[in-house]
Formats: structure tokens, sequence, C-alpha cells
């Protein structure tokens, strides 16, 4: 039995109430949906693992004001935000369970993948000026007892912030603590140009019913405020060894997207 202790989740990711240039928000990427994956040793469909994924998204206006007063008074885009050091840091947290439908017995891995801020109707590989800063927890960054693998999530992002519409500047340090243990399953990451992919992949035989929490941090950077309005994308796939030949096959859900405006920001 592990000796580890129980999860330790700690939060400090929204700034005070009076902030500008601020936004969160909760989604429900899938909710209790049963993908069904083909089974290639049969060719019959197999009743899918039953996925809840949530996600919240966080975005803080640091560095310079995202909106300034207009010659009429009016609220505008700042021109000068990018030449003044502004940026958008976009952090996505991740939750929720997949639920085994079916005895895994072979090398399966869970992949959810947020393909960052992107144009409607872009495809998945055209990058608009996005900065992929890291997926965690990082491949490898783990404690091992037997079959339990203790991870350590630790984030910790200053900026300077706004408010008073972006006439009071004070200081923020968003943080983002996960301390938590899997049992025969492991996780990595992945970082690309447009896309981040965290992976779970279970060790050895797992039972039906059995039910694996969903844990994560994304991080984006944007600095270039034409990008908006644009999509953050969600897909969760599947990545399967096959032992009697060793054939590897991939295999991903409906995209789900998500629309973001920059007046979100206002």
């Amino acid at each position: 039995m592990s000796s580890f202790e129980p999860r330790d989740l700690q939060l400090a990711l929204r700034p005070p109430a009076d902030t500008s240039f601020f936004y969160h928000d909760a989604f429900n990427v899938m909710n209790n949906v049963s993908q069904n994956w083909k089974d290639y040793d049969t060719g019959k469909i197999k009743l899918g693992d039953t996925i809840r994924w949530n996600v919240e998204i966080y975005m803080y206006g640091t560095g310079a004001p995202v909106f300034v007063d207009g010659d009429t008074g009016a609220s505008v885009v700042n021109p000068k935000f990018k030449e003044d050091g502004g940026e958008i840091i976009i952090l996505i947290t991740h939750s929720g369970t997949i639920t085994l439908a079916d005895v895994q017995g072979h090398q399966i891995e869970y992949f959810n993948t947020v393909y960052g801020p992107r144009k409607p109707g872009d495809t998945f590989d055209v990058s608009i000026g996005v900065d992929v800063q890291g997926q965690y927890p990082e491949t490898g960054n783990y404690v091992k007892e037997g079959s339990d693998y203790r991870y350590t999530i630790s984030y910790e992002q200053k900026m300077p912030m706004f408010k008073n519409n972006g006439h009071e500047v004070f200081d923020f340090a968003a943080q983002y603590k996960d301390i938590y243990t899997l049992s025969k399953a492991q996780q990595s990451a992945e970082l690309h140009n447009t896309y981040l992919k965290s992976g779970l992949r279970l060790d050895g035989n797992h039972t039906i019913g059995v039910s694996y929490p969903i844990h994560g941090l994304s991080a984006f950077r944007v600095s270039n405020l034409d990008v908006f309005p644009f999509d953050i994308t969600f897909v969760h796939g599947i990545h399967g060894s096959y032992e009697h030949n060793h054939e590897e096959r991939y295999m991903s859900g409906v995209p789900v997207n998500y629309k973001v405006d920059l007046n979100s920001l206002k």
C-alpha cells in the first residue's frame, strides 16, 4: 500500500474583484460522453470509455492596459499594447474523470489536447502568434512507489496587472499547486507550436468501471491583440498498442470549440 499523502490542491488564480482586464469562465468540454472505439483485433465497435472533462479558463491582461480612453472618452483597444510590453496570459485548468468500459490489458494512452488560439475555420497547424508556454505536469515529474505515481504541479506566474480601467498598477502572482497520486497510470506532456497535449498511459490490467481523474494545467501567451476573436479547441483521443502484433492506433473524438472575444477582458 502506498504511503503517499492525500491530494493537496491549492488555487490562487483569481486577482482581486476590482481588477481590470481579467476574465474567468468554467466550460464543460465533455459531460459523461461515451466515446466508441473500433477494436482493430475484431473489427467491431466497442463501447467507449466515459469521459467527463471540465476546464476553467483564466485570461489576464498584463504589462500594459488592454483598453484605453479614446479621443471621445470611450474605451478603445490599446494600439500600443504590444509595443508597451503587454501580454495576455491564458491559463486553463483541467478536471474530470475517465471511466473504463472494458478490461484494459494493452498499453492504452488517453490524450487531452488543447489547440491554442486560432481563427475560426483555420486548421490546427495554423499559428496566429500564440506562444505555447507549458503543459503540466511535465513528463517524468513524479515519484514512484510500487505501482503508484505521485505527481506535483507547482506553477507561479508573477505579472503586473491593473485596476481603475488601467490607471492603477499592482503586482499579482497567479499560483496553482496540485499534488496527487495515480495508481498504475502515468501522465505525460507534449508542447508543440500550436497546441499542448496531456497524456494518461495505463500500466497493465485495469478492470471495468475504474475511474481515473483528469489533472492538468495548460498555459499560453498572446501579445498580438489582432488575433481576437479566436477559438480554443479541445480534443480527446486514445492511442493503443495491441499486444498480438504491437500495432499502434490513434483515434480522436470530435473537436469542441470555445470562442473568446477581446471584449470579455473589459
